[in-house]
């Protein structure tokens, strides 16, 4: 039997407290104390947003200087890089197709991943309609103004806000006035240039953004081409701001799959072909902010969004047999076609107030928000035979599944904050939510269905600012995720379905709950220090997970209980020409409850490829230490170098729930990033910058499936099929040299 977890986390205190004063979050971009204005809620409120002093959660944010100095193309380096208790899995190995994970808790583009992250973009939730996924390719980093990331359950953010909401704020010609453009070419054939340009004039702003990123990737047949316009127009005058603004991208990624460990000899390779995506996407969005006096303003958006999703996924045929020829109705592969279209939206509206009670300061929000969606999704499957690794189609694209979904998301919102003294602060909050979800087959019945979903979440915080430079908080929130379309037709044990998704049944599925209590403190050491210590303990009832069958195989299911559990440590500071960040995250992942699941790749699963999952039994995927370390030194006005560590405790690959397979873990590993700028004159900066310094081999997940190319020769042969684990393997040494220019 694998050796069970701790059931609390308190026997590490010695060894945090040994971490606390070298191992923090240099994801402390977010402790801009004193300056930085958050209002707990998806819309930035200028001027009547809750000082950071008085929000009782863990606040990490990045602001547009940060942004613009590390020298990256992809949205996903800066929230592994620059946030504590992040990091990235990437089972389909394309760079801007990775999970993200917060606390244990996801945000990804797949289907098949729990989504348990809520993530806006200028005050609009872009989780997407069909699977509750993120696109994260979508959002044009080159526009971005500020990242935030809060922590815990806050009801406020609407559902799927599990573990946290993540918020990208964009820019303006009246916050960006100038022009701004950046190139750089690099390993693996990589080409990236962004040019921004913004201007205001009395009451109007405009301003332009666009991105191209083209890449041949890494490793065989994951090539990248990214192509990204954001476009905004702005008005500022008598109490109100308008906001229209108009996000287009055309993108093709293609993956290489994970890699059994009979293959990680050479990481190069894939181990089927083709695997691709195609996103196109239409976002509008609308932002009204008016004020009518001091002390009273209303928020509001209208959105709308069209996602066009089309791919393509080889793989292995469950039921060849190698005793018969290759045919149609006998073939060793298949490949699936798949095409979605979503249309998503909606709006919000909130009142913010500023009502003094019996002398103390008190700040309301109250809103309402509605997020509509339809979807048409069609998927087709081709018996294909492989060539080498490539399957190539032997027969016509059968349709599968044609299927037509409806979602109605609403929401009624509110969050006071009373100042009880100078000192203390409480806040109270709650939403109700109701979630309408309607399937309609176009192929038959089988998947017909309507679902509704109902839930009021409650929060409550306290803050206490004992001194100027010391905030200290406790919290307790609870949200909710609702099963997705996607999930709901894909649910019967007896019939799994294959991920993207060939649906085949829809028994009723519970929604999910999450249950937070987090403790914390942050503060500042004099003017140049700044650093935050934080205690959170989530369960969840009723979590709704993909239980893998075989392969990619499997079916969603809830499961009683869950638990994520842990201790953030960050510090950050500056002296003289060095600045610095640390972070040290632990995360205690585990099932609180049985559980039975059909595991066939497992060495400890019985005749019948079943399972049992016990409580206190470790959660794949999720790391229980990690370290971020960061530092850079300016040698002079000039020029300045610098270098991030990230590290990361081993995992459990998916399957091996039990925590009993005889593969063992996927190993823990550090990577070392470096940065070199050179300043020739005002407003240019040539960039050097270096990924993976030393090349270290690593993995970043591990999933266990049956390997059909075993051989010496690495050639199909289902007959000789082992059981093994696969890996998602990262990336080798990569370097980028480049430029920018800003007169922004």
């Amino acid at each position: 039997m694998a050796r069970k977890p701790a059931r609390s986390i308190g026997a590490f205190a010695a060894m945090l407290a040994a971490f606390a004063a070298q191992a923090d979050p240099h994801d402390a971009p977010p402790v801009h104390l004193g300056e930085i204005v958050v209002n707990g809620t998806p819309l930035p409120v200028p001027g009547l947003g809750l000082p950071l002093d008085k929000v009782p959660a863990n606040v990490q944010m990045l602001g547009e200087d940060d942004i613009a100095h590390q020298a990256t193309a992809r949205l996903t380096d800066l929230l592994r890089r620059n946030f504590g208790s992040v990091h990235i899995t990437n089972g389909q190995n394309n760079p801007f197709q990775p999970d993200i994970s917060f606390r244990g808790f996801d945000a990804s583009p797949l289907l098949g991943t729990p989504e348990a992250l809520s993530i806006y973009v200028d005050g609009v939730r872009v989780n997407e309609p069909f699977g509750d996924v993120v696109n994260f390719d979508l959002i044009p980093l080159v526009a971005i103004k500020q990242i935030t990331l809060i922590s815990g359950s806050n009801p406020v953010y609407g559902l799927n806000t599990l573990g946290g909401a993540l918020s990208f704020e964009t820019k303006s010609g009246f916050d960006a006035e100038g022009i701004a453009g950046s190139a750089f070419t690099g390993s693996f054939g990589t080409h990236s240039a962004t040019v921004q340009y913004g201007d205001h004039s009395g009451h109007f702003g405009y301003y332009v953004a666009a991105n191209h990123y083209d890449s041949n990737g890494w490793a065989a047949h994951n090539p990248s081409r990214v192509n990204q316009l954001f476009v905004k127009g702005s008005y500022r005058g008598g109490g109100t701001a308008l906001d229209l603004s108009f996000t287009g991208a055309n993108n093709h990624l293609e993956g290489n799959q994970m890699l059994p460990l009979s293959f990680l000899d050479n990481p190069d390779q894939s181990y089927t072909y083709p695997d691709y995506f195609n996103n196109q996407v239409a976002f509008v969005v609308l932002d009204v902010r008016h004020s009518f006096t001091d002390t009273l303003a209303l928020v509001g958006n209208l959105y709308n969004r069209v996602l066009d999703t089309g791919g393509m996924d080889s793989d292995v045929s469950d039921g060849f047999d190698p005793a018969q020829p290759v045919r149609v109705d006998n073939s060793p592969s298949f490949n699936d076609f798949n095409s979605t279209h979503e249309h998503g939206y909606g709006g919000s509206a909130q009142l913010v107030a500023s009502s003094p009670i019996g002398g103390h300061d008190n700040r309301v929000v109250v809103g309402v928000s509605a997020n509509l969606g339809s979807v048409n999704f069609a998927q087709g499957q081709q018996a294909a035979k492989f060539v080498h690794r490539g399957s190539v189609g032997i027969g016509p694209i059968e349709p599968r599944t044609r299927l037509d979904a409806h979602n109605r998301y609403y929401g009624l919102y509110a969050t006071d904050t009373l100042s009880l003294t100078d000192a203390v602060a409480l806040t109270l909050s709650g939403r109700y939510n109701h979630a309408h979800v309607e399937l309609d087959d176009q192929l038959g019945t089988a998947l017909n269905g309507e679902h509704n979903y109902s839930r009021l979440n409650p929060a409550v915080g306290l803050t206490w600012n004992p001194a100027e430079s010391l905030t200290t908080w406790l919290s307790y929130d609870e949200s909710t995720r609702t099963p997705t379309p996607s999930e709901l037709t894909c649910a019967d044990p007896e019939a799994p379905c294959s991920l993207p998704n060939s649906f085949l049944a829809d028994p009723p599925l519970e929604q999910v709950v999450a249950q937070t209590w987090e403790a914390g403190a942050r503060g500042r050491l004099g003017e140049l220090f700044s650093w935050n210590a934080v205690l959170y303990r989530t369960d969840l009832e009723n979590d709704l997970l993909f239980i893998s069958v075989t392969g990619l195989r499997g079916f969603y299911k809830n499961v009683p209980g869950d638990r994520r559990q842990g201790v953030e440590l960050g510090i950050r500071g500056s002296v003289d020409q060095l600045t610095f960040s640390a972070n040290y995250s632990y995360i205690e992942a585990t099932y609180q409850s049985a559980f039975t699941e059909s595991s066939p790749s497992n060495s400890s699963a019985s005749d019948t490829g079943l399972l049992t999952v016990a409580p206190g039994d470790w959660m794949p995927g999720i790391p229980r230490h990690s370290v971020k370390l960061s530092a850079e030194y300016a040698f002079t006005s000039r020029f300045s170098l610098g270098a991030d560590l990230i590290a990361r405790s081993s995992i459990y690959a998916r399957g091996d729930e039990n925590n009993e397979d005889n593969h063992g873990q996927v190993p823990g590993y550090a990577t070392v990033h470096l940065d070199a700028h050179y300043y020739p004159a005002p407003a240019w900066d040539i960039f050097l910058s270096v990924d993976n310094l030393f090349n270290r081999r690593y993995a970043n997940y591990g999933q266990l499936g049956e390997n059909v190319f075993a051989n010496s020769a690495k050639r199909f042969d289902a007959a000789n099929a082992v059981d093994t684990q696969f890996r998602a393997v990262g990336p080798p040494r990569t370097i980028w040299f480049g430029f920018s220019y800003s007169m922004i």
